[in-house]
């Protein structure tokens, strides 16, 4: 970036408003971008205001009390580049395309999102700000203004420089050190409220946790005091009586008066007083807003997910955002609920209305077995279906995250779907694309016979999916008059208020309520990712000691081999391999990893003199990567004789964890995953299954495609 930009210096307002205004304005071709930080009443935001006042062509954006998501969906909008309303586009392709050099002034990214326990003031700027810097044309002039809390770390990690504005004359407000008891409760529970607006009555709620009985009444008197407004508080009365501090920064002043024993304290009880407090629109209206934050901030994000009645009232926008808070330096335990919303977020789940998020929610839920599915029906029962614009009437499939060791994970690959009538009613008929069909009742999802003589209902109407949404099926433009769906949805058939879609995970029928004219147009897509991620899945226990089924379903019954105990020679003296061969068998493999087996079976144990340079006595196996496999008879270790250059021999320290890690390889590679990534899972469970074996060269080049020829 040019010297000529603004300095890091504290500088009066009107010097560092000419600064500004010069530096956009000089002629250059390179972008530049500036940090804009200092003390709250400064004058940051009223700065960008009036450099965008004077500037005409400058977009400004007041990030105060928006997601990420949304922001990046405005800067999108603005640039005309990317319609949200397509899944082909993020964030970060967007602004790849933009085309005139933009000053972009982007104010208040430090009081982002919604909740006081949030992130999104360092999503905005790894997610939406880094991005721009990154990924706009170079051949494009951008100029970009940032106000930010610290310029330190913006500055550090993204360059640029830095404009810190000098603190006004009249000393900053701080919370008061003397005031009436009461009065200091109170002031203290609106600063642990987790929205930064709180009607009265739930600030008297929020007064109560604390320990302190405080009347409505008492709270308006002290939010309209002459004595206490101006300096700390606003009223609002647009809708029902809302309050909050004038400045947000005395809030945080006033919650750093509270210790974190007894915050986490004061948020597990406001959770629980919201549950059981009786339903008001004031109660709802900010569960709808600041319950996840309440959960994040108490550690108990899980079970409010669990929460079914409670989950029915809390928004999408303030339950991802609780969501990205809760998970921002931990990875996501991938057994809760919790990865649930990850695998969501990853499918650009973002709702028009708390009704679509509801019926989305509720869909998903039923894909992720028993637990999940007594949810749904919990959540469904907690609210009046007519609120919702379509509901899934029955759903059969694998949801993301579901998949188990004990098979491998099939989905259906449906290419038609059919709405038909029989003799015993209409039917729902998926057809996967070896001309398997799949004939289930449309009204109760439960199975039925495949009919000889069946015909199309004249009035149902095929769909697929489109970058834009739904269109006749085979067309490559047209409008159906259906639900949005993320884009794993790929085809359906309309009849009448039923749909029959099919997914990724599954096939599913849901009830429509409403038009889907009614709703915004288009696919359901995030253009920002999650910056969450997956924990590791634990060792499955089946995998431990594992039986012969459990190899079986996978490999088939014919791939173990067994060997009689009469067979095996007299020199293989190690008892576990022994016990291996005639109960459980050794796989006849081909065409896997380079991994040709023997059929031990016919042709037994042959030995290999000096396979590896060392006193046998050793048994051949087949070949692995260009060498021999062979099994050593007296340690029962599995071992590469070195031809083909890998200098470390271990295949395995014993038979049963070297076919057990090859079983749980195969199952990995030949599952059919929707979205969900486990290569990380398998590494962790190879490496706990046998840590000496995987730290090979064998082994580790597994995981690099280019390495086989063979793949399956």
């Amino acid at each position: 970036m040019s010297a000529s930009a603004p300095q890091s210096a504290e500088v009066p307002f009107d010097v560092a408003l000419n600064s500004v205004l010069r530096w956009i304005d000089r002629p250059r071709d390179s972008s530049a971008w500036v940090w804009l930080g200092g003390t709250e009443g400064t004058g940051e935001s009223e700065l960008l205001r009036e450099v965008a006042g004077r500037h005409p062509d400058a977009l400004y954006l007041d990030c105060a009390g928006m997601h990420c998501e949304e922001i990046a969906r405005e800067l999108a909008d603005s640039f005309g580049v990317a319609s949200p309303g397509t899944y082909r586009d993020n964030f970060a392709r967007a602004v790849t395309r933009i085309c005139t050099g933009p000053v972009v002034i982007l104010a208040n990214t430090q009081w982002a999102g919604r909740l006081r326990t949030t992130r999104e003031p360092e999503r905005v700027l790894s997610e939406v700000v880094r991005t721009l810097i990154r990924n706009h044309p170079r051949s494009v002039r951008m100029r970009l203004l940032v106000e930010v809390e610290d310029t330190a770390g913006p500055l550090a990690s993204m360059r640029g420089r830095a404009l810190t504005l000098r603190d006004p004359d009249e000393p900053t407000a701080h919370p008061r050190t003397v005031v009436d008891e009461w009065e200091e409760a109170a002031l203290r529970a609106l600063a642990l409220a987790e929205a930064r607006s709180v009607p009265l009555a739930v600030w008297s709620l929020l007064c109560s946790v604390l320990g302190q009985d405080i009347s409505v009444r008492q709270l308006a008197h002290l939010a309209s005091s002459p004595s206490a407004g101006p300096v700390y508080l606003s009223l609002d009365e647009a809708t029902w009586k809302t309050v909050s501090f004038r400045r947000e920064f005395v809030a945080r002043a006033w919650r750093d008066t509270v210790s974190p024993e007894t915050a986490e304290r004061f948020h597990a009880q406001a959770l629980s007083a919201l549950r059981s407090a009786e339903p008001t629109p004031e109660i709802d209206w900010y569960v709808h807003r600041a319950a996840s934050g309440h959960a994040v901030a108490a550690g108990r994000f899980e079970s409010l997910l669990h929460d079914a009645a409670l989950m029915a009232k809390v928004g999408h926008k303030s339950l991802f955002e609780g969501f990205e808070a809760a998970y921002h330096d931990r990875p996501v335990p991938p057994t809760g609920l919790a990865a649930h919303l990850h695998y969501l977020s990853e499918r650009g789940v973002w709702p028009s209305s708390h009704g679509e998020w509801l019926a989305l929610l509720h869909h998903s839920l039923l894909d992720r077995g028993p637990t999940g599915k007594a949810l749904a029906d919990r959540l469904l029962a907690s609210v009046d279906n007519s609120a919702l614009p379509w509901h899934t009437v029955w759903a059969h499939g694998i949801g993301p995250g579901t998949g188990t060791t004990e098979h491998l994970v099939e989905r259906p690959n449906v290419r038609d779907l059919r709405v038909m009538r029989a003799d015993s009613g209409l039917l729902a008929i998926a057809t996967d694309t070896r001309g398997n069909r799949n004939v289930r009742h449309l009204d109760s999802g439960t199975p039925a016979p495949d009919p000889d003589d069946t015909t199309a209902d004249p009035d149902s109407v095929a769909t697929d999916q489109g970058l834009h949404g739904w269109r006749p099926a085979g067309a490559t433009s047209g409008y159906v008059d259906m639900p949005r769906m993320p884009r794993h949805v790929r085809y359906a058939a309309r009849l009448g208020d039923r749909a029959l879609m099919s997914s990724t995970d599954g096939v599913f029928a849901i009830a429509i309520h409403a038009s889907a004219s009614e709703a915004p147009s288009g696919v359901l897509k995030t253009m920002v990712r999650t910056t969450t991620r997956l924990g590791t899945a634990d060792l499955p226990a089946e995998a431990l000691d594992a039986s012969a089924e459990w190899f079986e379903n996978v490999w088939g019954v014919t791939t173990l081999k067994r060997v009689d105990a009469t067979a095996l020679p007299s020199d293989l003296v190690d008892a576990d391999a022994r016990r291996f061969l005639t109960e459980i068998g050794f796989p006849h493999l081909s065409g896997f990893l380079e991994l040709e087996t023997l059929d031990l079976s016919e042709t037994g144990l042959t030995s290999v003199p000096g396979a590896t340079g060392r006193d046998g006595p050793w048994f051949l196996l087949g070949d692995w990567q260009g060498a021999r496999l062979v099994l050593d008879g007296t340690s029962g270790k599995v071992l590469q004789d070195g031809s083909s250059g890998l200098e470390d021999p271990l295949a395995g320290s014993s038979l049963r964890q070297f076919v057990t890690m090859a079983r749980l390889y195969y199952w990995w590679y030949a599952s059919d995953w929707p979205i969900e990534d486990t290569e990380a899972d398998l590494r962790s469970w190879l490496d706990e299954i046998d840590a000496a074996a995987f730290a090979t060269e064998c082994w580790q080049r597994v995981f690099e495609d280019y390495n086989f020829t063979d793949r399956i």
